[in-house]
This record gives structure tokens, C-alpha cells and sequence, in this order.
């Protein structure tokens, strides 16, 4: 990653477009100009159980988080497919949202079948590549979401998506500028995975540490993080003056606070390394792709 941002390079020559300043060999183009077809979504008959409970997953827009696939809750048949307004979308191609939950999107993690509430675009990728829109569209919600026909559908017209105008690198620079967003942001999913372990973590040594002490708790280091735990549900009311706590002597307490101390120090490291990553990622979002810096 370090190597990519390096690579990064100023002393831009611009152009007035209708979405901005945008580098002058770059290109504005709507999305049907580079699509070879778009994809809409539907429901098999919910009453109809030959048609659910299959092998083929099956989204709607609720299973979107993060801008990626978050769940999947439904699986449909076969008969589903063929028998509704469904389709099928390729591992690897575009998922946008255009109804309950314009801006979220995703790239299809595997063979998909989407609701009504999605769109699957299928790129001319001698034109553009997916991951490039992919990033292109994360940082256009705005743009997206002022486009809602609220008086009808509370969504996108299909019409709408198809003359969506972008900005359009050379392909070189959409795949450099692709991966750079991509590097970063999988590094933030990792961070953010590593303080859901830790917190967990941390909820397992508070219930043994506080319970039954220090004899058969190891030291832990951030190899250690896949250890689980359970969760202490609440505290009993009462005066919180005659509660009573199992006290071990001064030496074992001193362990256990520097044993969850250093949980809590790996927590705080981790939360600041993702802020800055995010804010990173939010950085290069907005020179990358309007052009501000180039990637050589």
C-alpha cells in the first residue's frame, strides 16, 4: 500500500466538465455508455414452498452493510428463478441498490439472485472496470439519493441508473485507483475484525478473572484473540454499597487489572489504527477519484 501511495503524482492539467474539474484525458460518460446490460430483481412466490429453501442465495436490499453483502437470510430453488421476476447475477458483478436503501452497493461475492430492490450491472470491461464504479459510486451517494422518486417508488428509475454520469479514467488508472481504495479498506475490515475478537476476549477474562481468579488464566499477546468468552447478562439490583464481590488478595487483583489493562491497551491501539485508516480511505476517495492526484 505504502508503495502504491507513493506512486501518486501532482501537477494535474484539468478540463470543465458537467460534474466538475476532471483531468483532461479523463472521460464523462453516463453508465449505460459503458454497461453491456442491466439486471432487475423480484420475489418468487413466498406461498409457494417449492420455490423457497433451495441453494440459491437470494438478496434484498437489508442485506447490504458496509457496502458489501452483509447476510444471507434467504435461499431460493431452481423453480424460483424460472418461475419469478428474479435473476441471477455473476460472482464479480455489480449490486446497487435502488429501492429501500439507495447508495448501499456491493460486488457480487457469488452467484446472486436478487429482490426488486436491486439492480445488477454487467460492465464492458474494455470500458470500464466493476471495482473502478464500484468506488466511483461509493463516493457518489449523494448524487444517487437526490435522484429518489420519492412520489412514486422511494427509488431509483431504471432510466435514472442508466444515465448516471461518471468520470472515467484511462483503464490503467481505474485499476491502480481500484486497488489503493481496495488495500485500504481491507485492511480497516481486518482492524475492525481484530477489536471484535478483543472485545470478546475481554468479555471471557472479566467473567473467569472476576469469578475464579488468576491460577489458570494465561498472560495473553494479539496471537491469542480467537480465545472466546461469555458475557456477564447484568448486575442484580441493590444497594450498590452492600454488594458483595469476591475479593482475591492484593497481588492476584494487581494481576487481573494489568491482565484487562492490556486488553484494553490493544483495544485502544486498534480503534486508532482503524480511524486513521478510514480517514485515509475518505482522503484518497476524494483525490483519487476526481483526479486531483494521479496514480503513475
Amino acid at each position: 500500500m505504502v508503495e502504491q501511495i507513493s506512486s501518486l503524482k501532482t501537477g494535474v492539467k484539468y478540463k470543465e466538465t458537467p460534474i466538475g474539474k476532471i483531468p483532461v484525458d479523463w472521460e464523462v460518460v453516463q453508465i449505460k455508455g459503458i454497461s453491456k446490460n442491466f439486471f432487475n430483481g423480484g420475489t418468487p412466490d413466498t406461498t409457494d414452498k417449492d420455490y423457497w429453501d433451495g441453494n440459491i442465495p437470494w438478496v434484498t436490499g437489508a442485506d447490504f452493510e458496509n457496502q458489501q453483502i452483509s447476510q444471507i437470510r434467504h435461499y431460493i430453488t431452481k423453480e424460483g428463478v424460472k418461475n419469478s421476476a428474479t435473476n441471477i447475477i455473476l460472482k464479480g458483478k455489480l449490486l446497487v441498490v435502488t429501492r429501500n436503501g439507495v447508495g448501499k452497493l456491493a460486488i457480487a461475492p457469488f452467484d446472486i439472485a436478487i429482490s426488486r430492490d436491486i439492480t445488477g450491472i454487467i460492465l464492458d470491461q474494455e470500458k470500464a472496470l466493476t471495482s473502478y464504479l464500484y468506488w466511483y459510486l461509493n463516493d457518489s451517494e449523494n448524487r444517487l439519493k437526490a435522484l429518489i422518486q420519492r412520489a412514486s417508488i422511494n427509488g431509483l428509475l431504471r432510466a435514472d441508473l442508466e444515465s448516471f454520469v461518471v468520470s472515467l479514467p484511462p483503464i490503467s488508472e481505474q485499476k491502480k485507483i481500484a486497488e489503493i481504495l481496495t488495500t485500504v479498506d481491507d485492511e480497516i475490515h481486518k482492524t475492525t475484525q481484530i477489536i471484535d475478537k478483543t472485545k470478546e476476549l475481554k468479555k471471557g477474562l472479566i467473567q473467569r478473572l472476576l469469578t475464579r481468579g488468576n491460577g489458570h488464566i494465561p498472560w495473553v499477546t494479539g496471537s491469542d484473540f480467537e480465545i472466546q468468552g461469555t458475557s456477564i447478562n447484568g448486575l442484580p439490583r441493590g444497594n450498590l454499597e452492600s454488594f458483595l464481590i469476591p475479593l482475591p488478595p492484593v497481588k492476584e487483583q494487581k494481576e487481573i487489572a494489568e491482565i484487562l489493562s492490556s486488553i484494553d491497551d490493544v483495544l485502544g491501539k486498534e480503534s486508532n489504527h482503524r480511524d486513521r485508516l478510514i480517514l485515509l480511505k475518505k482522503g484518497l476517495m476524494q483525490v483519487l477519484l476526481t483526479g486531483k492526484l494521479r496514480v503513475a
